[in-house]
């Protein structure tokens, strides 16, 4: 069954895919997550009691980040602590992910969420080159899909977390490993060419 945020999130996400043209999601490889797949991503994750510091990399209208809040509170676990780190270059998402969000985190024991409108591959690959990043429990993703260029400033991020790879999820996917904490948890939807071998 839906709640009131998991109905809101379905509506935007309806509404963005409609209005949003082919070649704008194209270029930033956005694909909104559909709440019930969020769901389902969401109880992967084993049950914690302990403070909960969450990173959504690309978190569009925040289904991913949401849905794990909501099995918390569901659940009534006990944490003492929540916050979410949501990224996403589209400001066309922006008002809707900042609603989703405290909307979710109503009722939710010191919640507290931050919103970057900023490149995420760039921000956090030099803060990790200088050991100065953010520490994550918890990562909950559905990265761009979009090939990077060999010579392209993605590229050049990707390397300073110590990778070479030719796609925007693989890259996405091992620099959030990269600001895991020790004994974090990840998961992310990663299309079938992830295990095709070391190359992705």
């Amino acid at each position: 069954t839906m709640g009131a945020v998991s109905e809101t999130l379905e509506k935007e996400r309806l509404s963005h895919a409609e209005k949003t043209s082919e070649s704008h999601k194209k270029d930033l490889g956005q694909y909104l997550t559909p709440y019930n797949i969020a769901k389902y991503m969401a109880y992967l994750f084993p049950e914690t009691d302990q403070e909960m510091n969450i990173l959504d990399p690309g978190a569009g209208i925040g289904t991913l980040s949401c849905a794990l809040i909501d099995r918390a509170k569901a659940e009534k676990w006990n944490n003492p602590k929540i916050n979410v780190t949501a990224y996403d270059l589209d400001k066309a998402v922006l008002n809707n992910l900042n609603d989703n969000l405290i909307a979710s985190g109503k009722g939710t024991k010191n919640f507290s969420y931050q919103i970057l409108n900023e490149d995420f591959l760039e921000k956090t690959s030099f803060e990790y080159s200088f050991g100065t990043n953010e520490q994550f429990t918890h990562v909950i993703m559905n990265p761009p899909y979009k090939k990077i260029l060999t010579k392209s400033a993605a590229r050049e991020y990707t390397r300073l977390f110590g990778l070479e790879t030719v796609n925007l999820y693989s890259a996405f996917v091992g620099a959030s490993i990269a600001l895991l904490k020790e004994n974090g948890y990840l998961v992310a939807i990663v299309p079938r060419s992830f295990c095709n071998g070391p190359y992705y």
